[in-house]
């Protein structure tokens, strides 16, 4: 578990009040969209902070965060074709992500369409895992200055 001695409720809010800051809003509900479909029965706020609570308790500060991302996009992605093409139907801007997936790992072994679709959508989940994990590795670490100073 996380050293900060924030209780966990107060680092959720804390994570979520500078993730609206740092990332677009359709980066956030792209995300969500991923890990929780297209849910209308739950508001942005809930859904955030439930995501934001689950890479919080995985998180382990000795794992590397690039490597850490990396593991939470792969196995957050979906697998059926079905669902990537449905949660590009959904909104299709979310293809800038496949486009930010061929920029940074070109087009994969056979290049297939759905491939890239699915690079796209572990863009996607691996930048939000970035952006929440940067904000806790701040909050660690001014806990840390704070309890030098005291």
């Amino acid at each position: 578990m996380n050293e900060v001695k924030m209780n966990e409720k107060k680092i959720v809010e804390k994570i979520e009040q500078t993730l609206y800051d740092r990332m677009d809003l359709f980066d956030i509900r792209s995300a969500l969209a991923v890990l929780y479909g297209e849910n209308e029965h739950k508001s942005l706020t809930e859904l955030l902070r439930t995501a934001i609570e689950e890479i919080v308790e995985e998180y382990n500060e000795s794992m590397d965060a690039g490597d850490y991302a990396s593991e939470y996009a792969d196995s957050n992605s979906p697998t059926y074709n079905s669902d990537i093409l449905d949660w590009y139907s959904k909104d299709p801007r979310r293809v800038k992500y496949a486009d930010d997936g061929i920029a940074e790992f070109g087009r994969g072994n056979n290049g297939g369409v759905l491939e890239v679709l699915q690079l796209g959508i572990y863009m996607c989940l691996e930048q939000f895992a970035v952006a929440v994990l940067e904000v806790l590795e701040e909050l660690n670490e001014d806990n840390e200055d704070e309890d030098e100073e005291e």
